[in-house]
């Protein structure tokens, strides 16, 4: 059934005088695209000054309890709360910056995965295309077919002068 809907919509397309085919490997669009390269950067910075202020909380608590073995019975209840307060915000504070990190990534990803159908979608009505696939949905695919370098040079293009904006 599938093989005879395939054969179908081929033989649509070509009636339709569209009957170019390609493909496009999304995982190296997405590698090399310059936004999604310097949005890398930006986030292992974010994650670099996050990881500083969680290591800076926790050479705090440790020296907290460092402290605690030479603290008479009183201090010692008083320092064990100030280390459970500190380890509950240092806990909070791991799942905040996780929380934002995923969302800043997941909000990234989804306007990236939007401007690549766009442009393949320009791009294959431009150059006449009936059918553009991803290349891990193919078995086999004639290299002449993958569009994936034309639509990463359109996108960095396009980036690339936004920004220069």
């Amino acid at each position: 059934i599938i093989l005879g809907m395939f054969l179908f919509s081929t033989d649509a397309l070509c009636a339709k005088g569209e009957n170019k085919i390609g493909f496009v490997d999304v995982k190296k669009v997405f590698d090399e695209y310059d936004k999604k390269r310097e949005f890398d950067k930006v986030l292992e910075k974010i994650v670099k000054d996050k990881e500083e202020l969680i290591s800076k909380q926790e050479a705090d608590v440790k020296r907290l309890q460092e402290e605690l073995e030479i603290k008479n019975e009183k201090e010692k209840l008083k320092t064990q709360e100030d280390i459970d307060n500190k380890l509950r915000k240092l806990a909070d504070f791991k799942r905040a910056a996780r929380s934002e990190l995923d969302r800043q990534n997941d909000k990234l990803v989804q306007e990236i995965v939007l401007e690549i159908s766009q442009v393949v979608k320009d791009y294959g009505q431009k150059e006449g295309y009936g059918l553009i696939l991803k290349s891990s949905s193919i078995l086999y695919g004639d290299e002449g077919m993958d569009i994936t370098d034309d639509i990463v040079k359109i996108l960095n293009e396009t980036y690339n002068k936004r920004e220069k904006k």
